[in-house]
């Protein structure tokens, strides 16, 4: 007996379309075959009054602000503690599965994660670049704006360097 409960992938032999999926396309409004970050992560994203608030959590004063800061730089801010203080604000905007994830036992690497959320509906990025200093790994972030590939990495100038060959 022939199942029709499925109806065949078009030009694809044999093929099946998944349910809610036509001709093997993805439904409207999911780009890829992937939901946007709001159906994703959050019920609607913040607003900007938050994100702004979340930002300066960071040490930085705005969305423009391109200064390179730290972990080291969050520990002295207090920063996952201060996120920690907005938690309930945005659980307001997160669907809960993904506020126990995220927003639950903060500390430095889950704040860079709540801050790239936020600020990319704000066509920001924060990107990162790991740098020795003396032998010891620093990470350092930076907000950029989306797409921009001109940010300036972090160069650390070393004094009276002379190189020679013989």
């Amino acid at each position: 007996m022939k199942n029709e409960s499925f109806e065949p992938l078009r030009g694809v032999e044999g093929g099946r379309a998944p349910l809610g999926v036509e001709g093997g396309r993805a439904p409207l409004g999911v780009e890829g075959g992937r939901a946007p970050l709001r159906e994703q992560i959050f019920y609607k994203y913040p607003d900007e009054e938050l994100v702004l608030r979340v930002v300066k959590c960071f040490g930085l004063q705005d969305l423009d602000d391109y200064r390179f800061f730290s972990r080291r730089d969050m520990e002295m801010l207090h920063t996952p503690d201060k996120i920690n203080e907005l938690g309930a604000e945005l659980r307001h905007y997160y669907k809960p599965c993904k506020a126990r994830c995220y927003l639950n036992d903060l500390n430095s690497k889950n704040s860079i994660t709540v801050l790239r959320q936020v600020i990319r509906r704000y066509d920001r990025m924060a990107v990162s670049a790991e740098k020795y200093r003396q032998g010891v790994k620093i990470h350092l972030f930076q907000v950029v704006p989306s797409g921009s590939k001109d940010y300036k990495p972090v160069s650390i100038k070393q004094s009276n360097i002379v190189l020679s060959f013989d």
